[in-house]
């Protein structure tokens, strides 16, 4: 006993170590067993009939020594392009990450550095997918982006025929008039879509032969009607969750996938995602539905009709950086990207009766009059010498050298002669004024400067302002006007059509919209200027401080041939009246109408409070109705002169008269000065306060 307890530990060691070889030994006798049982079963042979042997097996390198001690040059430079990709798609990433953090001032640069990557087509897919909603509009709203960097629209229609598509859209406004019944949407449906069985209804005399020439047929011209209906119920603010709903967006991505190039379909779709666009909790369905990819694109379009509403949309949608919301009434036309510089004053432009943001601001692009240099009659620029390729224009190249290198000698020559002349003499204005009173004062002319481009503008409040006077927010007021009641497209808007109940729904756009918060200049023409005094007179009246900011903060105002005293034109006789029926707009603008006497008298009472300088101008040219040549002057010169103020009559029509011939156009540089002029008392004054 006491040897076992002495070598206790041995004896242990020694138990173990049989145990455990003994173990293994059993271990390997299974394997054999299971080997053999295997084999018997199964011949391992047929594994050689598809492996290549060992020595086929090609024997893998380094990469580092394939690519940099034995490649050529091409394959060197493209593993360096690669790695570069690499790094701008890892870069690209990590913007992303930051543009959807939480600092919104990283993520404002985050936006603006990765619109300017150019990535490859897989890696822009890829950075689509990881955007959320916010980063997309974002990424539309800054010049620049590619197109690629926004999610594509998926097709849930690609595999329905245009009739299918028709029919779908046909029970997309059914359910729009369920939900919320309206007239439009069931005049339309009863006009454009009429079936074929449904012969009664024409025999009844309830449609016309116009419904004949569309039952049951496809047509290009019913999708605009149908799509204006639409636009036309978005209107109303608690349609626009209706358009969404039953994939609504979906069903006009697929209509704009297949027409994409006919613009009298993709201008109702535009304007109907600027109406809805106001609800800033549509924004996830419109990037899910690809419409912030089609925003980006018509944002940047040549047509104002389809640049104006993208910009008003993703204006909207950019929570991130704006916090004014612009109504279907009210279209932001500067900057309609993200801009760094900070708008000091705001200009509203407001057109008149029958007239349109998108065409009223137009250039007039045939000219009347020429222009005079120190009183010798001329043609255009160009046949006065602004242009320098005029010189020698009538000089011709020839083939020896010698000759034309003094040629050439000589032009420059004449061009130096004629840059040191030009600047003795000065530009005569187009269009310039036939009659002032004595607080006018001008600009006439200019010294002669080449930098005024001739192309023409569909829009001078957005194209031409802006660029020749900095730190400016451009507005444009829309609304729809008719002449006659027969003429009104939707009988639920007939009693909104007087100048109060259209001046208090304006004031809430353009409170919502923030103006008033900073200085304002309105550029208004006819029946447009009757509006802005209207809605002047209201909100001096009112407690609200941001409305009466309205009247308080307002600097100037232009009257393009305003009727302050009304209209003889709008003044019918009882007989007239009966088969004209005219409309509510044109019965207020008969001469001597009590409303416009109220709105002067009370907008001349603001004057002697608030210091707001006037300048009209009047056209003193008739204007031609061309169904009829009839030539009638709709604003006369002594109701378009309100009586303070700078007062121009201009060799214009009424229709001319708000569309300067070019950015030498007396019309447009008297608006250019005085614009100018607030924008720098503005930033003395900021200078004087800080």
């Amino acid at each position: 006993m006491d040897y076992f307890r002495k070598n206790k530990k041995i004896i242990l060691e020694i138990s173990s170590f049989l145990t455990l070889l003994t173990g293994s030994m059993w271990i390997v006798r299974k394997i054999k067993v299971t080997k053999h049982v295997l084999n018997s079963a199964f011949d391992p042979s047929i594994i050689e009939i598809y492996e290549p042997h060992q020595e086929e097996i090609p024997q893998p390198q380094p990469y580092y020594v394939t690519s940099w001690m034995n490649a050529t040059y091409e394959e060197s430079k493209s593993f360096l392009t690669k790695t570069k990709n690499f790094i701008k798609f890892m870069f690209a990433r990590r913007l992303l990450n930051i543009a959807q953090g939480d600092n919104k001032v990283l993520r404002m640069r985050a936006i603006e550095r990765l619109a300017q990557m150019e990535l490859q087509n897989w890696q822009h897919s890829l950075i689509a997918h990881m955007c959320n909603a916010k980063t997309a509009v974002a990424l539309a709203r800054t010049s620049g982006t590619n197109e690629n960097f926004f999610l594509p629209s998926p097709r849930k229609f690609s595999k329905y025929s245009n009739k299918m598509l028709l029919h779908s859209l046909k029970d997309y406004m059914i359910g729009l008039d369920y939900d919320h019944s309206h007239d439009c949407v069931k005049k339309t449906i009863s006009k454009v879509f009429v079936d074929a069985n449904d012969i009664s209804r024409i025999i009844d005399n309830e449609h016309g032969s116009e419904d004949l020439s569309v039952m049951n047929s496809y047509s290009e011209q019913q999708i605009p009607i149908c799509l204006e209906t639409i636009r036309h119920h978005s209107i109303f603010d608690d349609n626009c969750y209706d358009i969404v709903d039953n994939n609504g967006l979906y069903i006009l991505m697929e209509i704009y996938n297949r027409f994409d190039a006919n613009i009298k379909v993709c201008i109702p779709l535009c304007n109907i995602l600027a109406n809805i666009s106001s609800r800033p909790d549509i924004v996830e369905e419109l990037h899910r539905s690809g419409w912030i990819r089609v925003l980006s694109k018509w944002i940047n379009h040549q047509d104002i009709r389809l640049s104006g509403p993208a910009g008003q949309a993703l204006a909207n949608l950019d929570r991130d950086a704006m916090v004014e919301r612009f109504s279907s009434n009210l279209y932001l036309l500067h900057p309609s990207n993200r801009c760094a510089e900070k708008a000091l004053v705001d200009v509203v432009f407001v057109h008149g009766l029958l007239g349109n943001v998108f065409y009223t601001w137009r250039n007039n692009t045939n000219p009347d009059m020429p222009i005079n240099l120190i009183g010798k009659p001329a043609g255009r620029k160009e046949s006065i010498g602004l242009d320098n390729s005029h010189t020698c224009s009538t000089v011709k190249k020839t083939s020896d050298p010698t000759t034309q290198e003094y040629i050439d000698e000589v032009e420059q020559q004449l061009k130096l002669e004629w840059d040191a002349l030009g600047r003795d003499f000065e530009f005569v204005y187009y269009d310039i004024p036939e009659q002032s009173n004595e607080e006018a004062t001008g600009p006439y002319s200019s010294p002669i400067d080449n930098k005024y481009s001739e192309e023409p503008t569909q829009c001078w409040a957005k194209d031409w302002l802006p660029n020749d006077c900095s730190h400016l927010r451009v507005l444009g007021v829309n609304y729809d006007t008719t002449l006659s009641v027969w003429a009104q497209m939707c009988p639920d808007l007939n009693m909104n059509n007087t100048l109060d109940l259209r001046s208090h729904e304006l004031i809430d756009d353009l409170v919502a919209a923030g103006v008033g918060k900073r200085p304002v200049i309105w550029v208004t023409h006819s029946m447009g200027g009757l509006l802005v005094k209207n809605i002047l007179s209201i909100v001096m009246q009112s407690d609200n401080e941001q409305m009466k900011n309205l009247c308080l903060n307002t600097k100037e105002i232009f009257f393009y041939s305003t009727p302050h005293c009304g209209s003889k034109t709008a003044s019918f006789n009882q007989p007239t009246t009966l088969i004209v029926w005219p409309s509510i707009e044109v019965q207020e603008l008969r001469e001597g109408s009590p409303s416009l006497t109220r709105i002067h008298k009370n907008f001349m009472d603001i004057l002697n409070h608030v210091p707001i300088k006037v300048i009209s101008f009047v056209e003193n040219r008739p204007t031609m109705v061309s169904a009829f040549k009839w030539n009638f002057n709709p604003v006369e010169p002594a109701s378009a002169n309100p009586g303070v103020g700078e007062y121009y009559e201009v060799p214009q029509n009424h229709l001319g008269i708000c569309k300067p011939t070019n950015r030498y156009s007396f019309l447009y540089q008297k608006v250019l000065k005085e614009v100018k002029e607030v924008v720098k008392s503005v930033m003395e004054e900021s200078k004087f306060k800080f």
